[in-house]
């Protein structure tokens, strides 16, 4: 049932990502909307709970991440979203296969685009002297479009993979 809801959603999200660059609100909510009843409907008024708080955990885990700018807003909500449907222990593989697929992703944008020792040495910087002075890491004014890595559509991959995973009983 949750992959029912959650496939097309993640699938919506990730096209959306690629078109416009951002994730619609009206996506997530209803996303939150899909893991608070199935949930509730599975697991009663503890699933409620749990649901909420995988969420909110999610969200402040992540909130770092938006902060610098190495992530957006409905990347993170996104990801709570599979957090509340799911929980934290399956969210947290989802996250690791997803970090490492971006990374991946990342590194062969870069290279293609011949800016991959620009990037490192930014980010050397930024991590070095640039936080202190309170700079976002990225800056859609001060880096190029080149340099960015469109994630919903590596975080639904990342869910399918975690999911084959499950059901193969790799995971």
């Amino acid at each position: 049932m949750r992959e029912l809801l959650l496939m097309p959603l993640l699938t919506m999200a990730g096209i959306y990502d690629l078109r416009e660059k951002k994730i619609p609100n009206y996506l997530i909510w209803l996303g939150w909307i899909f893991a608070l009843s199935i949930r509730f409907l599975q697991e009663g008024l503890r699933g409620l709970i749990y649901c909420m708080a995988a969420i909110l955990v999610t969200v402040t885990i992540a909130f770092p991440l938006f902060w610098i700018r190495a992530v957006g807003a409905g990347d993170v909500k996104l990801v709570s979203v599979i957090g509340g449907m799911y929980g934290l222990e399956f969210l947290y593989l989802v996250t690791v296969v997803w970090l490492i697929m971006a990374g991946f992703v990342s590194l062969a944008v870069l290279f293609r685009n011949g800016i991959f020792l620009d990037r490192f040495q930014y980010m050397w910087f930024y991590f070095t002297a640039g936080r202190e002075k309170g700079e976002p890491y990225y800056d859609k004014n001060r880096d190029s479009p080149e340099s960015t890595v469109i994630l919903a559509p590596i975080l639904a991959a990342a869910y399918v993979l975690v999911l084959l995973g499950k059901w193969g009983k790799v995971c």
